[in-house]
């Protein structure tokens, strides 16, 4: 690791405290991801959704 680096990681980011425990790293940074990816899935079924209404009304026009 780049000297420097652990003190600037942005802990809170990941909604814990400074930690050298690996486990707990990892497990945060799952969670986290996990947040990350549902409302990316999230948004990719809303604008599937616009973008078939918006299909329907330029053919229905």
């Amino acid at each position: 690791m780049a000297l420097g680096v652990a003190q600037n990681w942005p802990w809170s980011l990941l909604g814990i405290a400074e930690t050298s425990d690996k486990e707990a790293i990892r497990a945060a940074y799952a969670a986290r991801k996990a947040e990350l990816d549902f409302g990316a899935a999230s948004l990719q079924r809303r604008c599937k959704k616009h973008a078939h209404r918006e299909a329907f009304s330029i053919r229905s026009a």
